[in-house]
């Protein structure tokens, strides 16, 4: 690529990842849960959107989630804990964890994700999270805000230190996406059903704008 096409296109200085559906794949917790408790999956899937912005803006505790969905659902078993479910049914993204790692000799890097109190701690002991040099760890919970609000994407912004048009975000939600692009960041869909297409895809748009990025992961 010439410098002058360079030119056309605005430099990445500064990588946000989100963490869920992106370095890990939690897209099994909601039918593991259904499948325990012989739960309708849709119905599930629907009480778990509407309250999950709750827990990780901090507003309710994970015992409260928990009972939320107990309740909603008549579960019997006292010791019900989503959040237990949810760090038994997550796996390891290893390619989106190669890529961050390479990414980040070029780069400043960091995570962008709704998160619980413990969530990050938690996947960074396990592995879920690669342990990298992040200069920023958004996390919705300390911040009081969720994606693509206005309070987590501004902190995550003056954080980066850099214009908001130098910021690339991956993230798996499309809405997540567009509240990124509205403010003038560069971003790209993560679809964890479509992992080796979506890898290639940050590879291609990233060697695109001058990093040293393999173009074959």
């Amino acid at each position: 690529m010439t410098s002058n096409q360079l030119e056309d296109k605005h430099q990445v200085k500064f990588v946000y990842f989100d963490i869920g559906n992106v370095l890990l794949d939690h897209t099994s917790v909601v039918k593991s849960v259904a499948n325990e408790y012989n739960l309708d999956v849709s119905e599930l899937a629907q009480v778990f959107s509407s309250h999950i912005s709750m827990l990780c803006k901090a507003e309710i505790s994970q015992e409260d989630f928990s009972r939320i969905i107990r309740n909603e659902f008549n579960i019997s078993d006292e010791n019900f804990d989503w959040v237990s479910f949810n760090n038994h049914a997550i796996k390891t993204i290893l390619p989106a964890h190669t890529l961050l790692e390479e990414i980040s000799r070029y780069v400043p890097i960091g995570l962008l994700s709704d998160s619980w109190d413990g969530m990050s701690e938690y996947m960074f002991e396990r592995g879920y999270i690669p342990k990298l040099n992040y200069s920023v760890e958004a996390y919705s919970h300390l911040v009081g805000s969720v994606k693509p609000e206005e309070k987590l994407m501004k902190y995550a912004e003056e954080k980066a230190e850099v214009e908001p048009e130098c910021i690339f975000f991956v993230d798996d939600k499309r809405t997540n996406i567009e509240g990124a692009t509205d403010r003038g960041w560069q971003a790209l869909i993560f679809d964890p059903f479509r992992v080796e297409d979506s890898i290639q895809n940050i590879r291609n748009y990233l060697a695109n704008r001058g990093l040293p990025i393999r173009t074959k992961s």
